[in-house]
């Protein structure tokens, strides 16, 4: 008479197979259908067999040496009303990510492949694999660590009508690989060797190089555990049973887990119900999986303990062969990593909108953790900008924009120095970075923050090349208006810039300058022999020809010359600082001119009465005077004349017009 299940399960808690092999009973549950554990084996989810006949997921954790009560799942259980078939349960290494099949409405066949993620609040809704459903039964998935290879179980027609009958179609191990991007492609049958008799389920391993699954090699034989491995060029080893057991039990759902040991469900019933018992066993070395390394670490967001969801692809740093994709959890940035030991690895972090990491890491000690524990992500950069004149390299102040190339948003900079500009820019996008100032012409450059970015810090350097105004100088005797060579200075007034054209450039009498568009330069001509220098502002801005004819008075008796900028404190003979310049002017010609005798004259406006204006106007002349003397200019070749307000060039009606009179002039007494 043979035992129920649930008098062996109490006979029996531990019993040796072999001498290799000594089993466990794990739990008190005896209606477990099919079974899913994490990595270290305290998470189980279990396909439980109800007392209406149902199948229900239900989950329980171990803690202290006692596993907690099994609660349904009921995000899954009671999907689109409860009525679904559920089954075929497989966690990820983590345990954060459950893989099941359903026959869920809106399907693509009678069973699909589904997975279901972990977040605070449980288990979320059910998401349909479309990508690997077919209108053929898709069953019992099971994925590598990192899911980038996905194994399941897929109904193929036998041809046998019997069979079909009693058992339904033959079951073929399935597997997919996943595209970069994240999409798994077009599913295909492992190698024949194992979809050559009858599989019931099939698990991937931590190892991603040893496959379990159980198997009948007919119908009415007990299901068999197999272990095989897939060689480096992916053929698969001759599957071989895990132990062997005469006894007649069935075993299925064959679940590794760390420390070389494997979950099973047990089972003596000899009807298709697939009910049994969980039982671990301790597996001989050869079966056991490839040593790996655990690691793990968190994702967050620079400067925040915001966690953000990022790929992390394991590679082989000298072929770039993807060895794992992993993700960080959303919900709090832990990714954990589970690779072959004894090798170094190049380890990539990405998510979408935030920078790039990489790191190196050695996995030769399996016991010590490579990966930081912590990486930090940045979602936006800094970006100072420096924007100046191209030509005298100082600071503008301009105004300078970012456009992102994807939508046109416009960002703004912030300016923290003269020329010197700050930018907050999101990464994910490339930018127009864009300059403007006025009378400058616009520069811009693109600025690329798509794909890979490793620093949070960037500075650009973005010069500005002014407007110009191509100016003519014309440079002729002012009696008989023949070109004349001599030398021209240019200085700009609003800025450091100076021109220096040379008699050599000047020879004909003209000459052509590129002068900025708004800005006033002040124009010196020297060196002519026989004439006077001539000085004078030029606004560029207000030329209305861009042509300038610039007349040299000849130095001959009675010649008569304005001195420009000779300027005295109100109501003073005391020289202001900015009239040196024109008198430098007046020293260099007469030492050039040793034969010149001149009067240097100054004039007042009508304000005050006639003797104080002339007296104040022979002070001022003395003290012009004086500063030639004082800078080598002979006493005897001098004359200093002060002529009041007697000798007015405008009427002296308005501000401007008194501003002319009051004068210092330069007049050729004697040519000797």
């Amino acid at each position: 008479m043979k035992k129920s299940l649930a008098a062996l399960v109490a006979v029996v808690a531990t019993t040796a197979i072999s001498a290799q092999v000594v089993m466990t009973k794990i739990g008190s549950w005896t209606n477990v259908v099919d079974l899913a554990s994490n990595a270290d084996g305290t998470h189980l989810v279990m396909t439980m067999r109800q007392p209406d006949g149902t199948l229900r997921l239900c989950e329980t954790h171990k803690s202290g040496g006692q596993w907690s009560a099994a609660e349904p799942i009921d995000a899954i259980n009671k999907h689109q009303g409860g009525t679904a078939i559920v089954g075929g349960p497989a966690l990820t290494s983590t345990g954060r990510r459950l893989y099941f099949h359903a026959n869920y409405m809106g399907g693509v066949g009678g069973l699909d492949l589904y997975y279901s993620d972990l977040t605070p609040d449980g288990w979320g809704k059910p998401t349909l694999i479309k990508n690997l459903s077919s209108a053929a039964d898709d069953t019992y998935p099971s994925v590598c660590a990192g899911e980038e290879k996905i194994y399941f179980l897929r109904h193929q027609d036998t041809g046998d009508i019997k069979l079909e009958k009693r058992d339904g179609d033959k079951l073929s191990i399935y597997c997919s690989n996943k595209t970069p991007e994240g999409v798994w492609v077009s599913a295909e049958p492992v190698n024949n060797a194992l979809n050559r008799s009858f599989n019931q389920d099939v698990r991937s391993t931590v190892d991603k190089q040893t496959l379990y699954y159980t198997m009948r090699y007919d119908r009415k034989e007990p299901s068999v555990v197999m272990h095989t491995r897939e060689t480096l060029t992916g053929q698969w080893l001759l599957p071989e049973p895990i132990f062997a057991d005469e006894s007649g039990f069935d075993y299925f759902s064959p679940t590794p887990i760390e420390g070389g040991k494997m979950l099973l469900i047990r089972s003596n019933t000899k009807k298709l119900e697939r009910v049994g018992y969980i039982v671990s066993v301790n597996l001989e070395e050869k079966r056991q999986t490839k040593p790996v390394v655990n690691d793990h670490g968190t994702i967050t967001k620079l400067g925040t303990n915001q966690p953000v969801k990022a790929s992390v692809v394991v590679q082989n740093p000298t072929s770039l062969k993807v060895i794992g994709r992993y993700e960080s959890d959303q919900w709090d940035g832990r990714f954990d990593l589970t690779t072959p030991a004894g090798h170094e690895y190049l380890v990539d972090i990405r998510s979408e909108g935030f920078s790039f990491a990489s790191h190196l890491v050695d996995y030769s000690n399996a016991a010590k953790p490579a990966m930081p524990e912590n990486i930090e992500l940045f979602d936006t950069i800094r970006l100072a900008m420096s924007i100046y004149d191209s030509e005298i390299f100082r600071p503008l102040d301009s105004k300078v924009i970012a456009v992102r190339t994807a939508d046109k948003t416009v960002f703004r900079s912030t300016k923290v120095a003269d020329g010197q500009f700050v930018f907050a820019l999101p990464l994910g996008s490339d930018y127009n970075i864009i300059a403007t100032a006025p009378n400058f012409d616009e520069n811009k450059f693109l600025f690329k923050l798509e794909g890979d970015i490793v620093f949070s810090y960037f500075e650009r350097h973005l010069p500005l090349d002014p407007q110009k105004t191509a100016v003519t100088l014309r440079i002729v005797d002012a009696e008989t208006k023949e070109p004349i060579g001599a030398r021209a200075d240019l200085v700009n007034l609003v800025r450091e810039e100076r021109i220096a054209l040379q008699p050599s450039v000047i020879g004909s009498g003209k000459a052509k300058a590129n002068l900025r568009s708004a800005d006033k330069y002040d124009i010196t001509i020297s060196g002519a022999t026989g004439y006077a220098f001539y000085n004078s502002q030029l606004d560029i801005a207000k030329l209305k020809t861009p042509l300038v004819v610039i007349e040299l008075t000849p130095l001959k008796l009675g010649a008569q010359i304005k001195l420009n900028n000779i300027n005295f404190a109100t109501a003073s003979a005391d020289l202001m600082a900015d009239s040196y310049a024109e008198l430098d002017r007046v020293v260099k010609l007469l030492k050039e001119n040793p034969t010149l005798k001149v009067e240097i004259s100054a004039h007042t406006d009508n304000v005050g009465n006639a003797r104080y204006n002339k007296l104040l106007s022979d002070r001022r002349a003395q003290s012009a005077v004086d500063y030639l003397i004082q800078n080598g200019v002979p006493m005897n070749s001098l004359v200093s004349v002060g002529y009041g307000m007697t000798q007015p060039i405008v009427p002296n009606t308005t501000e401007e017009n008194r501003a002319q009179n009051r004068r210092v002039e330069f007049k050729v007494l004697a040519v000797e």
